[in-house]
C-alpha cells in the first residue's frame, strides 16, 4: 500500500483594470514560492554554462525568487535559458507577458521565446540597469515570427522560455511571471490545476510511500468560491484502483493549504494514473482537472541491459543540468543511450575544437552508471564553404573519437535524406539522386578517420528509415570499412512491428543485400517508436511522414514486441525514439514519442520495459515455438539455464493449446505481475492477445504446441 498526499497551493493576484470597455486581467502564472522542477541550461552543443536555483535573496516580492547563473564565452553563439511549461494553456486575448528581472549586466537583452500550436517565436526586450529590479514587458504585437508564412499566434500558447545571450559571466534574478489578457473567465479560467510528485521520475519500489502534489493556483484576486473535489487512481489499462473525495476542501484567498489524502495503490508493479478534479459551487460551476502518472518498479534489482536502449536529446534533462534522467534509465534497465553532438557547436573556427562542459559531465555520468553511449554525428557546419565538407568532418570526427576515448560507438549522421544531404545536393521524385553519392563519400571518409584515430571503435553507418534508400547506399559502397548498419525501423504503413519494412523478415533481406555489395552484416536499430499524440486533428512533421497515433497501452506493447523481435533477429541493440516527449503539443505526432512526459513522469511503456529487462534480461534467444509466426509468437529465451517464453498474438486474439510436463507455470503480464496457472493432465490453454506475456517454468522449454484455433 502506498500513501499519497495532495497539496493545494494558491498564487496571489496581480490586478484587474478596464481598457476601452474590455476587462484587462492580470494572471499570476508563477512566483517561485512553490517548488517545481527547475529546467534551465545552455543552448545545445555550445560551450556556455548556466543553471537556475530558487533563492530568498533573488525574490522581488514574496519569500522566493529564481536566480539564473550564466557563463557565455565570446563567439560561442549560444545562450542560457529558463524553460517554463505553462500550468494552464494561454488562450486568445493575451496582450503581453511580464517578468520582474534584476541583473549584474550593464547591457544586454532578454528574449522571451513563446511556443504556440505551430512553433517557437521571439519577443526581445532590453535588460534594465545593473543591480536594479525592472518589470520587463513582452508585448505580443512586437513578436518576431521568423520564417512563418502567417505572422500571427496559433492559439493556445503552451510554453515560455527566457533566454540571455550576452557574452560574459553573471546572473539574472527572475520573479513574478504574469500574463495580461482580455479573455473572459469562460475562455481563460481564474484557476489552474497542476500535479507532481516529490520523487524525481515518479518511480517507486513496491511498498514505498510518497506524495502526489495537486497545485490549485488562484490566478486572480477574488473571494475564492466554495468547492468540492475528488480523485481517482487507475492502472495502466484504465481500471480503477482507488478513488476518494477531497473532504473539507476550502481554497484560501492566498497562501497554501495542505490536505493529506491516503490512497491505496497496492496493485503493483506497473504504471498508475492519478486524476483529480475540483469543482466550484454556484450557479455557474467551473471544473478544473489535472493528472499525473507514477510507476511501481518490479522488486528485483537489475543492471543496465546492453541490447535495450533509448534516444536522448539535450532538453530531456542532462542539457539542463539534470543528470537524474540517467538514474531513471538505470533503474528501468536501459543499457544504451543515443545522444548527438553538434559539429558547428564544437568547431567554432576551422581546425579549433572545443567540447561542451555539460557534454563532458554527461560522458562521465553515463559511464558511472555503466550505460553504453551511441554518439551520433549530425548538423552541418556553416563555417565552411561547403557546410558538409567531407574532409573537414573527417578531421572533426577523428578529434571526437580521441577526446571521447571512453565512448565506443559512433554513428555517422541521422537520416541524411531528411537532414542536410538530400536538401543540399538534390534528388528526383523518388528521393534518389546525387545526394546519396555525396553521403557515401562523406560517410566513408569519416569512418576511415575514426578507425585511424581509434582502431577499436565501433562505427555504425546509414541511419536510414527507408529500405530502398539504404539499398542505394549499399550499392554505392557505404559501410565497407564500417562495423555495422544503423537502421530506423519505423512502421509507418502498419503499427505492428512484425509487419514493418525491416523487422518483418527478421532482417534477412537487409543482410543479404549488404552481403551482396560488401557491406557489414551487424545491425543496430537506432530509432523506432510509436507516438501517443491525441486529438482529432493530428499534425505531422512535414519531412518525417505520417505516424498513426497510439494509446498508452499500444505504445507499450508495440515497443516491447519491437525489442523482442530485435533480440530474436540478432540486432546488437535497439533504441526507441525517444526518451521524453519533446514539446507540449498533444496533437502533434513529433512531440509525443517519449517513454516519459515532460515532467519526467512515466508512461506505461517505461514500466513495460522495466518488466522486460528483469524477465528476459541478458537471455539468449533460442527459437520461435509457434506454428504460425504470422499469427502469433512464442519466443523461447535461455536465461542462464532458466527458460522463459515471451508470447503474443500479432493481430487480434489467438487460442493456443500447450502440452507441458509441469504442475504449474508462472504467467507474467506486461508490467511484471505474476499469476500462477495450474496445469491438468499436462494441458494448458492460453488466449494470446497483442499485449505480450511471459511464461516461466522449469520445463517451459519443452512445451509443445498442440493446435491453433482462429
Amino acid at each position: 500500500m502506498a500513501r499519497f498526499r495532495f497539496i493545494f497551493a494558491m498564487i496571489t493576484f496581480m490586478g484587474v483594470s478596464t481598457v476601452q470597455g474590455k476587462v484587462a486581467r492580470t494572471l499570476a502564472l508563477y512566483g517561485f514560492e512553490t517548488p517545481r522542477e527547475m529546467k534551465a541550461g545552455p543552448s545545445p552543443g555550445v560551450v556556455c554554462e548556466g543553471h537556475l536555483v530558487r533563492l530568498p535573496e533573488a525574490a522581488h516580492d514574496g519569500s522566493m525568487g529564481g536566480r539564473l547563473y550564466f557563463k557565455i564565452p565570446a563567439g560561442c553563439g549560444g545562450g542560457i535559458m529558463w524553460d517554463y511549461p505553462l500550468s494552464v494553456p494561454i488562450r486568445e486575448g493575451v496582450k503581453s507577458f511580464s517578468l520582474w528581472v534584476r541583473t549584474n549586466l550593464t547591457r544586454g537583452k532578454l528574449v522571451c521565446s513563446v511556443f504556440d500550436q505551430e512553433e517557437w517565436f521571439d519577443i526581445i526586450q532590453p535588460l534594465g540597469p545593473a543591480g536594479q529590479w525592472k518589470k520587463t514587458v513582452f508585448n505580443l504585437d512586437q513578436a518576431d515570427f521568423g520564417g512563418r508564412k502567417e505572422k500571427k499566434v496559433k492559439w493556445p500558447i503552451l510554453q515560455i522560455r527566457f533566454w540571455i545571450y550576452e557574452e560574459g559571466e553573471g546572473y539574472l534574478d527572475l520573479d513574478s511571471l504574469s500574463v495580461e489578457t482580455e479573455a473572459s473567465r469562460d475562455i481563460q479560467p481564474a484557476y489552474s490545476l497542476e500535479m507532481g510528485m516529490d520523487r524525481f521520475g515518479h518511480l517507486l519500489k513496491p511498498g514505498e510511500n510518497s506524495s502526489v502534489m495537486l497545485y490549485v493556483r488562484n490566478l486572480e484576486n477574488q473571494i475564492p468560491p466554495a468547492c468540492e473535489g475528488n480523485y481517482r487512481v487507475s492502472d495502466w489499462q484504465g481500471r480503477k484502483v482507488f478513488e476518494g473525495k477531497l473532504d473539507g476542501l476550502k481554497m484560501p484567498e492566498k497562501g497554501v493549504l495542505a490536505v493529506p489524502i491516503e490512497v491505496k495503490a497496492d496493485k503493483g508493479p506497473g504504471a498508475f494514473c492519478v486524476a483529480a478534479e475540483v469543482k466550484t459551487r454556484g450557479e455557474k460551476p467551473e471544473i478544473y482537472q489535472a493528472r499525473t502518472w507514477f510507476g511501481v518498479l518490479p522488486a528485483e534489482a537489475v543492471s543496465p541491459i546492453p541490447w535495450v536502449g533509448t534516444c536522448l536529446h539535450w532538453n530531456h534533462g542532462w542539457g539542463l543540468n539534470e543528470m537524474r534522467v540517467l538514474d531513471i534509465m538505470r533503474d528501468v534497465g536501459i543499457g544504451v543511450v543515443r545522444q548527438d553532438i553538434a559539429w558547428s557547436g564544437m568547431e567554432l573556427k576551422p581546425g579549433r575544437y572545443n567540447s561542451w562542459p555539460l557534454l563532458d559531465r554527461f560522458k562521465d555520468e553515463v559511464a558511472k552508471r555503466k550505460i553504453r553511449w551511441n554518439l551520433v554525428f549530425l548538423h552541418a557546419n556553416s563555417r565552411y564553404k561547403d557546410p558538409l565538407d567531407p574532409d573537414a568532418h573527417a578531421r572533426f570526427a577523428a578529434w571526437v573519437a580521441k577526446y571521447f576515448s571512453a565512448v565506443n560507438d559512433f554513428e555517422i549522421w541521422n537520416e541524411a535524406a531528411n537532414s542536410d544531404f538530400m536538401p543540399r545536393y538534390g534528388h528526383d521524385k523518388t528521393g534518389r539522386g546525387p545526394w546519396v553519392t555525396k553521403f557515401v563519400e562523406f560517410t566513408n571518409k569519416t569512418t576511415e578517420a575514426i578507425k585511424k584515430a581509434r582502431p577499436t571503435a565501433t562505427v555504425w553507418v546509414s541511419a536510414e528509415d527507408v529500405f530502398f534508400r539504404l539499398q542505394e547506399m549499399l550499392e554505392k559502397g557505404i559501410g565497407k570499412n564500417a562495423d555495422g548498419l544503423a537502421i530506423h525501423a519505423y512502421t509507418k504503413r502498419t503499427l505492428r512491428p512484425e509487419m514493418g519494412e525491416f523487422l518483418g523478415d527478421g532482417l534477412k533481406a537487409l543482410r543479404e543485400y549488404s552481403r551482396k555489395y560488401g557491406g557489414p552484416e551487424r545491425v543496430t536499430i537506432t530509432e523506432t517508436g510509436w507516438t501517443t499524440c491525441g486529438g482529432e486533428n493530428i499534425r505531422h512533421l512535414d519531412w518525417a511522414g505520417k505516424f498513426d497515433k497510439t494509446t498508452y497501452v499500444e505504445q507499450a506493447m508495440y515497443l516491447v514486441r519491437m525489442y523482442l523481435l530485435a533480440r530474436a533477429a540478432n540486432v546488437e541493440y535497439a533504441l526507441n525514439y525517444d526518451f521524453m516527449n519533446d514539446e507540449p503539443c498533444r496533437d502533434y505526432t513529433e512531440h509525443n514519442f517519449g517513454l516519459v512526459h515532460e515532467d519526467y513522469s512515466p508512461k506505461p511503456s517505461l514500466l513495460a520495459i522495466a518488466a522486460m529487462t528483469r524477465i528476459i534480461g541478458n537471455g539468449i534467444f533460442v527459437k520461435d515455438l509457434s506454428r504460425n509466426p504470422d499469427k502469433y509468437r512464442l519466443y523461447l529465451f535461455d536465461m542462464k539455464g532458466k527458460p522463459v517464453i515471451a508470447a503474443w498474438a500479432v493481430q487480434g486474439k489467438r487460442n493456443v493449446k500447450l502440452e507441458i510436463n509441469e504442475k504449474s507455470v508462472d504467467l507474467v503480464d506486461l508490467m511484471g505481475n505474476v499469476q500462477s496457472l495450474s496445469i491438468h493432465d499436462k494441458q494448458m490453454n492460453v488466449v494470446l492477445t497483442e499485449i505480450p506475456v511471459y511464461l516461466r517454468g522449469e520445463a517451459i522449454d519443452q512445451v509443445k504446441v498442440q493446435n491453433l484455433k482462429p
